[in-house]
């Protein structure tokens, strides 16, 4: 943003802008950047425009900070082992062939154009769900496929500007996004009840989460 840019270099490496009542701080000095993302990290917390991603996916490992991060960081640890994502290659491999043959290839015998970005949307959904939830997910991807997208569609716009970044959001989008999520919510939760009489067997990513809270003593 070139109005950052002249701030950075008349100001120096750190400035306070004041814009509507409140400081938005713009730090630029590499030592500073230093001390704030690694030297002293835990002693800054994330942004709070991080309300709608923690309604979107709770104070998981992804915004988690300090010993519940580390915690959440050892219990997912199994699911990143070179050895556990081999394992995905050739079911991956399967699905991706079985989802072309099942949706592309009669448009493609037949010549006909279609926008590609949804269907890749699709099958990343499917792929990921696949891989978290085990191969049971189907009895969810459709309401998962609906939910998923209107939470996408009614995310708050970046802002273009600095007055766009302190404006209001759009109460209407607001509204669109938390029913998104309750609907998102209703589906997973559902998944998990069903699951869980189950022992949560068979169930990807989520069975090792499982195992792994329950050999730490703190059990999902």
């Amino acid at each position: 943003m070139e109005a950052m840019k002249t701030v950075a270099q008349e100001y120096g490496g750190i400035a306070r802008i004041p814009i509507r009542g409140k400081f938005l701080y713009l730090v630029s000095d590499p030592d500073l950047l230093h001390e704030l993302l690694v030297t002293h990290r835990q002693k800054y917390t994330k942004n709070v425009r991080y309300h709608h991603m923690k309604v979107l996916v709770g104070q998981g490992l992804l915004l988690s900070e300090g010993d519940a991060w580390k915690k959440q960081r050892l219990m997912t640890q199994p699911a990143f082992k070179p050895s556990h994502l081999e394992r995905h290659v050739p079911w991956m491999a399967e699905e991706i062939s079985r989802f072309f043959e099942q949706r592309w290839q009669l448009a493609a015998a037949g010549g006909t154009a279609f926008d590609c970005e949804p269907e890749f949307n699709l099958l990343a959904q499917r792929l990921a769900l696949r891989a978290l939830l085990g191969p049971r997910f189907e009895d969810m991807i459709e309401d998962f496929r609906i939910a998923s997208n209107d939470a996408k569609n009614s995310w708050p716009k970046a802002p273009r500007n600095l007055w766009q970044a302190f404006k209001a959001p759009s109460m209407k989008l607001l509204a669109d996004f938390h029913d998104a999520i309750e609907r998102l919510a209703r589906c997973i939760y559902r998944f998990l009840d069903e699951r869980a009489a189950a022992n949560f067997e068979d169930c990807g990513v989520l069975t090792l989460l499982v195992r792994s809270s329950e050999e730490q003593g703190q059990p999902l």
